[in-house]
Parts: structure tokens; sequence; C-alpha cells
């Protein structure tokens, strides 16, 4: 699913704007994250405790989201590659996205986190 990032849905916390601009860190071989989105490939490093949101924002990567708990699904994401890395989903993804769409590889980047972001790995995940 692919959707154009509506005004404020990038904006850091910080209040600075994302510079994105095709980062790819290198990770040493730790867990990656790759998005593809809006007509380009990015990666980032997960952060260890962090959510997929809180990656890729520390990374400077524009994702849209708004709320960052699980109550507008703007972070809404579709896991392409890799989603047996992630943490099962909670209620809170239960909640906002349905069965139907979490078995379609549907997940929340507010509330998803890696099982273990320093094991290698790679999730690919789409907006």
């Amino acid at each position: 699913m692919r959707r154009a990032p509506s005004t404020g849905e990038g904006a850091r916390a910080d209040g600075r704007e994302p510079t994105g601009g095709g980062m790819s860190l290198d990770t040493d071989g730790a867990f990656t994250v790759e998005v593809r989105g809006l007509g380009a490939t990015r990666r980032a490093p997960a952060l260890a405790g962090a959510s997929l949101l809180e990656s890729l924002l520390g990374a400077d990567l524009p994702v849209p989201h708004m709320c960052r708990e699980a109550r507008c699904g703007r972070c809404r994401t579709t896991v392409v590659e890799g989603g047996d890395l992630l943490v099962s989903p909670g209620e809170r993804e239960h909640l906002r996205l349905g069965a139907t769409l979490l078995a379609q590889g549907m997940r929340l980047m507010c509330q998803s986190r890696p099982a273990d972001p320093s094991a290698p790995g790679r999730l690919v995940i789409e907006y």
C-alpha cells in the first residue's frame, strides 16, 4: 500500500524537518530496516528498545505518522520480508488493524519492534 504523506506526518519529535535524502547507514551486519515507499528505498539500523517508527525517525527518514500510540493508523506498513523477526503484534495493533490485515502482513510502525535488534537480520517494509 502506498500513501503520500499529508501535512505533519513526517515531522520529527524535535520539531526539525527530516532529511531522508536516500540515507543508507552502514549497519555492520546488525538488524536493518529497509523502507520502500514514495519512489525510493532507504535503510536504517534498528535501535535497541525502539519501535520501527522511532528507529526510522532517528535515522532522519521521513515516514508517515502522527500519534505514535496506535490511535491514528497513519504509520501502517506492509511487511514484505522478515516479519518473523518482529515481536508478535500486541493488543493495540490487534485493535487498530484486526486479524485480517495482520494476516496480510500489515503492521503499525509505532508498535512494531524487532525481537532482537542486535541480531543480524533484515526487515523489508513498504508504505
